[in-house]
């Protein structure tokens, strides 16, 4: 059953990033999650490889997106 949840969760984020580059490109969106599916969402809006976990208890880490209207999306991350 958590195989499932993931393989749901890993399209879920591909789906939402392909609707947030085409409807938003170059604008302002917020995108917010659980520990579990921002790291996958972060991931799907810019292509990124290797991205830590975000631990259940972990309230302090954010990620910043730009995604701009020619190019592609970067991010950074920041724990605070």
């Amino acid at each position: 059953m958590v195989r499932r949840t993931r393989e749901r969760t890993a399209h879920d984020a591909r789906n939402l990033a392909r609707r947030v580059l085409h409807e938003h490109s170059g604008g302002r969106v917020l995108v917010v999650g659980h520990s579990d599916t921002v790291p996958e969402i972060v991931k799907s809006l810019t292509g990124a490889k290797g991205l830590p976990p975000i631990e259940e208890g972990e309230y302090s880490t954010m990620y910043i997106v730009t995604a701009p209207r020619v190019g592609r999306a970067d991010f950074l991350r920041l724990t605070y």
